[in-house]
């Protein structure tokens, strides 16, 4: 089914069908995505990090944590394994010195709870450390 017969049909709304131009009706379509709310990322949060952390820019650590590309947020996720009983924290989307990144996560978990894994540019955290860890990434300007 082409788009153009989409757009003729009842199941869009009469703001989609008032034309039978396909281009003029995907150009709203679009237009319709394009005003979407996208959440706001940016806010203030006061963090205090151990004597031990130096502030490094963001520019001469070894490593980095990209932001998802929609929405901007940091790929840090709670999984929840064995019936909920057993919490894991996953940091995803790593690029360059992963094992730096383990180190210097170990200012603030234990370090029999890091897990790295190279291979898919991870590491997995035992323990809910979801916001620990987010105001951590965003205070070293992640």
């Amino acid at each position: 089914m082409s788009f153009a017969q989409i757009a003729r049909s009842s199941r869009l709304p009469s703001a989609f069908a008032a034309k039978s131009n396909p281009v003029s009706i995907q150009q709203r379509f679009i237009t319709l995505i394009d005003k979407r709310k996208k959440p706001n990322v940016t806010k203030t949060i006061d963090v205090v990090l151990p004597s031990t952390t130096e502030a490094i820019p963001k520019e001469q650590l070894a490593y980095n944590v990209k932001r998802t590309t929609v929405a901007g947020w940091l790929p840090v996720y709670s999984d929840f394994r064995n019936n909920r009983s057993r919490h894991l924290t996953l940091i995803r989307r790593i690029e360059g010195d992963i094992e730096r990144l383990a180190k210097d996560l170990e200012q603030i978990i234990p370090p029999q709870n890091i897990v790295v894994n190279p291979l898919t540019h991870s590491i997995r955290l035992k323990g809910n450390y979801v916001n620990q860890i987010r105001d951590w990434l965003t205070a070293r300007g992640f």
